[in-house]
């Protein structure tokens, strides 16, 4: 039996700037050769899930506004991601690819509610990894531009989704073109975000590498689960053990129940 897809209502669609005092008049960012070599790799997509008590009327009227509020002022230190990428449409072109951000470029962000369990998606359970799909937006699509006389395509290299699960719980899902920010980048997004929006100072007083739960806190406690989507293979630190790994593996399902079975074995041999 096939896992069933979760059903999305979606309460809001709009754009977050970052704020108007950033004075970004156009600001380029060309793409370096190892840049270049991310244009056909898919965009990255992760999953946060927060536990969250409270209702989607308390969502509405309270977290939905302070989460604009403080995504605009995380912008404004990550002001690339509101921006788009530039490649020309013809494909004998010599001009560059690039990053361009502009004064009133914006992301994509997607306010939404679910009612089903979010343990469901969440658990450490054998399930669908598709089923993570409907937490990420997609990309907004290509825009044609004008640019001294050339056309060239502007892509959106950033999109946010927060999708509540009424008195249950809240997950926040990033879609980005891995050509403007790899993993580790994401990673420093994400926490300043969650940094302002608690309205705390950042403090590099330790090593974060894979430390997805005890650094992204929006206020709302350490995140119940980290999800990395469509991606084969995954690992972060334990949720709750800095000595253990936590590792995620995507494989069809005949694989994952051999791979199961052999994972079991080896453990038990391990323990005599």
């Amino acid at each position: 039996m096939e896992d069933p897809s979760p059903t999305i209502n979606v309460l809001e669609h709009c754009g977050v700037s970052p704020p108007a005092d950033t004075h970004v008049t156009v600001t380029s960012l060309p793409l370096n050769f190892f840049d270049l070599l991310w244009l056909t790799f898919h965009p990255l997509g992760r999953v946060i899930f927060y536990d969250f008590p409270y209702s989607t009327s308390h969502f509405i009227e309270n977290t939905v506004p302070n989460l604009k509020t403080s995504l605009s002022l995380a912008l404004k230190h990550f002001t690339p991601l509101a921006g788009n990428l530039i490649a020309p449409r013809d494909t004998n072109s010599s001009t560059e690819f690039l990053i361009r951000c502009l004064d009133g470029d914006s992301v994509s962000v997607t306010f939404a509610e679910c009612m089903d369990d979010p343990n469901h998606f969440n658990g450490n359970h054998i399930r669908d990894a598709n089923m993570l799909n409907a937490f990420v937006p997609q990309l907004p699509p290509a825009t044609c531009v004008d640019i001294s006389g050339g056309k060239f395509s502007a892509a959106p290299v950033f999109a946010i989704q927060v999708t509540v699960f009424p008195k249950r719980a809240i997950c926040i899902g990033i879609r980005s073109a891995h050509a403007v920010a790899d993993g580790s980048s994401l990673f420093n997004f994400a926490r300043a975000w969650a940094s302002i929006t608690k309205q705390v100072i950042l403090l590099d007083t330790k090593d974060t590498k894979l430390d997805y739960y005890n650094i992204i806190d929006f206020g709302w406690g350490k995140p119940q689960k980290f999800e990395f989507v469509e991606e084969p293979l995954s690992m972060s630190r334990c949720r709750d053990s800095n000595a253990d790994l936590e590792i995620g593996i995507v494989l069809p399902k005949n694989e994952m129940d051999a791979f199961s079975t052999i994972f079991a074995e080896g453990v038990q041999c391990l323990h005599g």
